[in-house]
């Protein structure tokens, strides 16, 4: 089994629109109307995804996941009804496990199927108070109808583990995965420092990570560049606003092989583990071709790219994910992150 992994951290979008936009989020529930980018309350730094009652994100997984990892950040006022679903399908499709929040007694719940299935296992009262962030993981390790086993932990403790249930009313897999803010509540919540996986890696991605952040770093100078920038004096200034402004600033080009390398911004602190580098861009063409364009990441002068894709003529966000340093072939040091360069390619 390959590794499939997505993080994110909700920095770099500006609004709804933006979380379906490419290979990052598959859609929305609601829309504008209960799903946005709040730039004001986050657990660290950035912003967070805010979610009002009926409001949702998902994204359907790469394949027919047998196992499924999720971590996350969670905050909820009293009154708002978070939920996070597991499905069987694409599209949200099939409800395999839900969990949810108890608030009466201040507890999650891992339940069989929806949000109103048996519940499989209780975190215990008092673990899950409202106005305070925790960070949850949600581990299905057997998606089966009777011998089925799922984990929660909350902040690093594991808080329910339970086996020979039905994690599978749906499919014996999952296809897709919801955050929520269910319609019953009338109060926002909020998710930040979103990651999942399938476990189909080496250590550690083969069980939770633990609590986890995502930060997002932008570009602060031109280290090498070859597009045409539209405006300005350098290239790293039309691509290093927080939120992607369009066409107000880019840069451009048709020549295969041209490339933008950026130098960024550092890590706020010096990590334990860092788990995974990514490099994100919003990118369309000015007209229907066969031209593709893809993620690039240099370290101490070695290359690493990401997958070549064909653009549409409308932005879409393309994420590629690093896990090793192109330099060591190893994990991610906090320094060579730090002075690592990261851009595009023009591919012929």
């Amino acid at each position: 089994m390959a590794l499939d992994l997505f993080f994110d951290g909700f920095d770099h979008q500006n609004a709804y629109s933006d979380l379906a936009t490419g290979n990052k989020w598959s859609g929305t529930d609601s829309g504008a109307l209960s799903v946005s980018i709040d730039p004001t309350t986050f657990r660290f730094n950035g912003k967070s995804l805010k979610l009002l009652p009926g409001g949702g994100v998902y994204k359907n997984t790469p394949g027919a996941e047998t196992v499924v990892v999720l971590g996350f950040a969670l905050t909820y006022t009293l009154g708002s009804a978070p939920e996070v679903f597991v499905y069987g399908t694409a599209n949200q499709t099939g409800v395999n496990v839900t969990l949810t929040v108890d608030q009466v007694n201040a507890q999650l719940q891992l339940r069989s199927g929806g949000n109103n299935g048996s519940v499989l296992g209780s975190s215990g009262n008092g673990t899950f108070e409202p106005a305070t962030w925790y960070y949850v993981e949600l581990v299905i390790t057997t998606f089966a109808v009777a011998t089925g086993a799922a984990k929660v932990y909350i902040s690093g403790t594991k808080k329910i583990d339970v086996s020979n249930v039905n994690t599978a009313p749906s499919a014996t897999h999952c296809n897709s995965f919801t955050l929520m803010n269910d319609s019953s509540g009338n109060q926002p919540c909020w998710f930040d420092d979103f990651y999942f996986h399938n476990a189909g890696g080496a250590a550690p991605f083969n069980a939770v990570l633990g609590d986890t952040r995502v930060e997002t770093l932008f570009p602060t100078g031109d280290s090498s560049v070859a597009f045409t920038h539209l405006s300005g004096a350098n290239n790293y200034g039309m691509v290093d606003e927080v939120a992607m402004d369009g066409d107000t600033t880019y840069n451009y080009s048709s020549t295969p092989a041209q490339t933008d390398l950026f130098s960024h911004g550092a890590l706020s602190n010096t990590p334990t583990t860092i788990f995974a580098a990514a490099v994100t861009s919003a990118i369309r063409q000015e007209s229907a071709s066969t031209r593709a364009i893809q993620n690039e990441i240099s370290s101490g002068g070695n290359v690493a790219d990401g997958t070549a894709i064909v653009p549409g003529v409308t932005y879409q966000y393309q994420q590629d994910i690093f896990i090793n340093d192109p330099n060591t072939s190893s994990a991610w040091a906090a320094a060579a992150l730090n002075s690592a360069i990261f851009g595009y390619n023009l591919e012929a």
